[in-house]
């Protein structure tokens, strides 16, 4: 099966994509400065796995900016880091946004917080750039201010010249998994998801090859709040194969996600990992209504 050409991706003139839209939110202040800020962190040719002690500084700096403790001195943590802080404040809310130190780049990642929705799901791109469609539909849920943080990743994960792991979804240390057991720890019973994608000609079942959405929680044997989740997901999406993991399909259940498995072993969060085919992924993209039933179905599961 033959995958379509890509009709956009992020760049510089992203914006003014987003523009095209209409939509209401188009016209905030983070919209004019998002896209170009993701453009630029997205530009390293320099990926650094992060040493163990500072993951455990990234956990414990994205708690304070989750439990809304936020303060200067902890500006002096986030540069120690690598990265940069930058607060903006528009009509349509509060932000913190918080990227990688230039001249200090290496694949860390770049995190989007809504400061006045710091109980809303937290939503992960890691493989904003070799899943079609996910960093790009990432970015406009970013904007219609569904999250409390989004994050993408700044290198892919797969690249000819590079030779050590940098796929965010496997290393066992990261800053994507220090952002999902911070935002677990300030909100027990929120929700940690994850868009991917697959191709349907590529499945190794007949239920994998026909489906649209696979939904897992990394776990083979899911716990009570992934049916209800994976019901509404399925009613916010008529006339698509929705399919859950394991009951319903075999295969891309996300078990290997090193993200996933750290949050189901803290016994604390709740990682819901979607795997989008190329129809949906374009839908959701091209459709603001269509963003807007699969939001709400993650907040009527709860």
């Amino acid at each position: 099966m033959l995958i379509p050409e890509r009709p956009w991706k992020i760049t510089r003139t992203m914006a003014d994509e987003v523009c095209k839209t209409k939509d209401a939110y188009v016209w905030s202040d983070l919209a004019k400065v998002l896209p170009h800020l993701l453009y630029e962190s997205q530009q390293t040719d320099v990926f650094r796995a992060p040493e163990a002690i500072q993951v455990l500084q990234a956990k414990d700096l994205f708690k304070q900016i989750l439990a809304g403790e936020f303060k200067p001195l902890l500006e002096l943590t986030a540069k120690e880091l690598g990265f940069s802080c930058q607060r903006l404040e528009t009509k349509q809310g509060v932000w913190l946004i918080i990227t990688e130190t230039k001249g200090k780049a290496c694949g860390k990642g770049f995190f989007l917080f809504n400061m006045e929705a710091l109980q809303a799901p937290c939503l992960q791109l890691p493989h904003s750039f070799k899943d079609w469609y996910t960093g790009e539909l990432g970015l406009y849920l970013a904007l219609e201010g569904s999250f409390s943080v989004v994050s993408w990743n700044t290198y892919p994960r797969r690249t000819r010249k590079q030779t050590e792991p940098c796929d965010l979804a496997h290393l066992e240390n990261s800053f994507f998994t220090a952002l999902a057991l911070a935002y677990s720890q300030v909100n027990p019973q929120g929700k940690v998801i994850q868009l991917h994608s697959f191709v349907n000609g590529f499945r190794k079942t007949s239920q994998g090859e026909k489906a649209d959405l696979i939904l897992s929680s990394g776990l083979r044997e899911p716990e009570k709040w992934f049916s209800k989740q994976a019901d509404a997901i399925k009613k916010a999406l008529p006339g698509y194969v929705v399919k859950a993991f394991p009951k319903e399909v075999g295969e891309l259940g996300g078990t290997q996600n090193t993200i996933g498995r750290a949050l189901n072993q803290s016994g604390q969060g709740r990682f819901l990992h979607l795997e989008m085919a190329n129809r949906l992924r374009i839908d959701l993209l091209d459709k603001k209504d269509f963003r807007k039933n699969l939001n709400l179905s993650f907040k009527a599961a709860d």
